[in-house]
């Protein structure tokens, strides 16, 4: 048996001005941390098996190994095709 971590990350603009609007508005993927994004919204998504851990138990090691490599997989996704997109979002480009 492997262990796999699926991840998903959305990258949603918050206009200037709303602050808190929304905030504490307890909805599925809509955590309560700043004002509600607007209709622009990117989702990034991946899924990296754990390191090492083939037919054994995981290890927090082997979690640690796997959430950095999560997290180098969304930045170079970002990077690569979503930049521009959200940068141009501020100008009310879709």
């Amino acid at each position: 048996m492997s262990w796999r971590v699926r991840y998903y990350v959305d990258v949603d603009w918050v206009g200037e001005g709303t602050g808190g609007v929304g905030q504490g508005i307890l909805e599925a993927n809509n955590p309560a941390a700043g004002g509600v994004g607007m209709a622009q919204t990117l989702r990034l998504q991946g899924a990296q098996y754990v390191a090492g851990v083939a037919s054994s138990v995981p290890t927090a090691a082997s979690f640690t190994s796997t959430f950095s490599s999560m997290a180098s997989d969304i930045s170079t996704q970002f990077m690569a095709t979503s930049l521009t997109t959200a940068q141009n979002w501020s100008t009310g480009s879709p």
